[in-house]
C-alpha cells in the first residue's frame, strides 16, 4: 500500500481533520466540562450494565483476545498492529505521565455526574481505551477496503470511546486525543511495516495461536477489568478465543 494513497484515503483524512478541529474547538470554547456532563448522563436512560460491557472492549487485553483470532492468516495486519500498538502505547503513556491531567472524579462534584466502575482520578489525557480501539480500527481500515466494514470499525471504536465519558473517567478532550494518537500510530505503523516487510518473516499461525491461547486464559482466569457487570462478556470473549484457536490449531496440526 503506497503512502501517498493512504494519506489521501478519506477514511483517514476526514477523521483526522474533524478530530483536530473538534479538539481545538472544545479547548478554545471551554466546552470540555459541559460536554462531559451532557454525555455522561446517557447512562440515566440506558442503565449501567450496557456501558460497563461496552467500555471493557477498549481494554488492551480484551481487544487483543477478541481481534487476533480473526487475523491468524493476515500476517501483514498483525505486523502493522504490532508496530502501531507499540507506538500508541509509548505515545499515550508518555503523554499521560508528562501531562498528569486529572480525571473528572478528581475535579467535579460527584453529585454532578455518574460513575460506573472505579473512580479513577489521575493520568487522564489521552484515553488509553480510546487509543487502543481506534488504533485497531484505523489499521483495519487501512487494509480492509469495504466501506460497510470500515463504517463498522469506526462506529464501534467511537462508541467504545464514548463509553469512557459515560462511565465517568474521561473528558471529551481525552477521547479526541486518543483518536489523534491512534491515527498517527496506525499511519506510522503501516509505514514501518512497509519499510521492513521484505526482511521480516510471516507470522507463524501456530505460534500466534499459542500466544492467543495464553492471553485468553489470562483474560478468563486472572485479568480484572474492574467492571464486575461485564464479567460474563469477558468470559465469553475468552472462551470464544480459546475455542476458535483450539479448533484452528487442531486443523493446522492435522495438516
Amino acid at each position: 500500500m503506497k503512502s501517498k494513497t493512504t494519506l489521501r484515503d478519506p477514511w483517514i483524512v476526514i477523521p483526522a481533520v474533524l478530530t483536530t478541529t473538534f479538539l481545538l474547538l472544545v479547548y478554545v470554547m471551554d466546552w470540555n466540562h459541559p460536554l462531559f456532563l451532557y454525555l455522561n448522563h446517557i447512562s440515566h436512560y440506558s442503565g449501567e450494565a450496557l456501558w460497563a460491557n461496552i467500555t471493557i472492549l477498549g481494554d488492551t487485553l480484551v481487544t487483543a483476545v477478541l481481534i487476533l483470532p480473526l487475523l491468524k492468516k493476515r500476517s501483514e495486519i498483525i505486523w502493522t498492529l504490532l508496530f502501531a500498538g507499540v507506538l500508541a502505547l509509548l505515545v499515550s503513556q508518555g503523554l499521560k505521565t508528562l501531562l498528569q491531567m486529572p480525571r473528572p472524579p478528581a475535579v467535579l462534584d460527584k453529585n454532578l455526574f455518574h460513575i460506573i466502575g472505579p473512580a479513577l482520578t489521575q493520568r487522564s489525557f489521552p484515553s488509553g481505551h480510546t487509543t487502543t480501539v481506534f488504533t485497531v480500527a484505523f489499521v483495519l481500515i487501512l487494509y480492509i477496503r469495504r466501506n460497510a466494514l470500515r463504517i463498522f470499525y469506526f462506529t464501534t471504536a467511537l462508541v467504545i470511546g464514548l463509553s469512557r465519558i459515560v462511565v465517568g473517567v474521561h473528558w471529551p478532550l481525552d477521547i479526541l486525543g486518543g483518536i489523534l494518537t491512534a491515527v498517527l500510530s496506525a499511519l506510522v505503523g503501516l509505514h514501518l511495516f512497509n519499510r521492513v516487510k521484505e526482511r521480516i518473516p510471516s507470522v507463524n499461525p501456530i505460534y500466534l495461536s499459542m500466544i492467543i491461547m495464553a492471553a485468553a486464559l489470562v483474560l478468563l482466569f486472572f485479568h480484572n477489568t474492574r467492571y464486575p457487570q461485564a464479567e460474563v462478556l469477558q468470559a465469553v470473549i475468552a472462551i470464544f478465543a480459546i475455542t476458535n484457536t483450539g479448533f484452528f490449531m487442531v486443523k493446522q496440526l492435522k495438516g
